[in-house]
């Protein structure tokens, strides 16, 4: 008895490999734009921590000063306030500058902050507090408003605020 041999065919067609093919082109596609999303998001909210660290450590060298606000200066100099605060907070060189200063003018009035942030430094503003993400001049000597930058899309930095009150 003889049998029909049947042939079988074995493998994918070229369409079958091309449909696999830009299914992980897309999957890619979504992973490489969203990596670097998720690092800028990242580093975002390290910054906000260390901002946050920042104005409690002007809280403990108040305190540590007999309720004196960080006098206006530059961390550059070793003795300054400036440097102190800096001092009390680990950065992760994120942060390289502090700069003090003190607002003054009619409460509410906006503030110039000088100099102005950038990525890696920031600017602790005594006598202050936070109007959305510009900073105002506050009703008490012992407000103080830190302005600092954090990372928008395409690398450009976006001014952020925090205030507290000692």
């Amino acid at each position: 008895m003889f049998t029909k041999l049947k042939k079988q065919q074995e493998g994918f067609t070229i369409i079958e490999v091309m449909i696999v093919l830009v299914i992980a082109a897309v999957i890619l596609l979504i992973v490489f734009l969203a990596v670097p999303a998720l690092q800028r998001n990242s580093r975002n909210t390290q910054k906000k921590n260390i901002a946050a660290d920042i104005l409690s450590a002007a809280s403990e060298d108040s305190s540590n000063n007999n309720g004196a606000i960080p006098a206006a200066s530059t961390s550059t100099t070793a003795s300054s306030a400036a440097a102190r605060v800096l001092g009390l907070v680990n950065t992760n060189q994120i942060i390289t500058t502090l700069t003090i200063q003190t607002a003054s003018g009619t409460a509410g009035s906006a503030v110039t902050v000088t100099p102005a942030p950038t990525l890696s430094t920031v600017t602790l503003v005594t006598n202050a507090v936070c109007n959305g993400n510009a900073v105002s001049v506050g009703t008490s000597a012992r407000q103080i408003a830190l302005s600092y930058q954090v990372e928008g899309g395409g690398g450009t930095g976006t001014n952020a605020c925090i205030s507290s009150g000692l």
